[in-house]
């Protein structure tokens, strides 16, 4: 467990490494840049039932959700979607879209 700053290399080497990046979110009516770094390495969330997060991960296919509060025993039950790899939530949510989005 790492109760400090992680750099962005620190941050992507664990993405890099993790088969499953797990989002236990008890606010989820935000979105999270884990999201984005758990796409951007291809790699499949367990996040909340509810919420913009929920919405997220269903619209872009980011992996499977679970009842809010998450309970340990659930991820037992759970069967985790493979992520197709087209990746449109990362293309959607480049930098060039957003700066395009911005000064357009």
């Amino acid at each position: 467990m790492f109760d400090e700053f992680c750099s962005y290399e620190f941050l992507y080497s664990l993405c890099k490494s993790s088969d499953v990046i797990l989002m236990p979110y008890h606010i989820t009516n935000l979105s999270s840049g884990v999201l984005g770094y758990s796409a951007l390495f291809g790699k499949p969330v367990i996040g909340p039932d509810k919420g913009l997060l929920f919405n997220l991960i269903t619209k872009y296919k980011l992996g499977t959700i679970t009842p809010v509060p998450l309970k340990y025993e659930a991820l037992y039950s759970e069967n985790i979607l493979v992520l197709d790899n087209n990746n449109f939530y990362i293309k959607k949510n480049s930098l060039g879209n957003f700066i395009h989005t911005v000064f357009a």
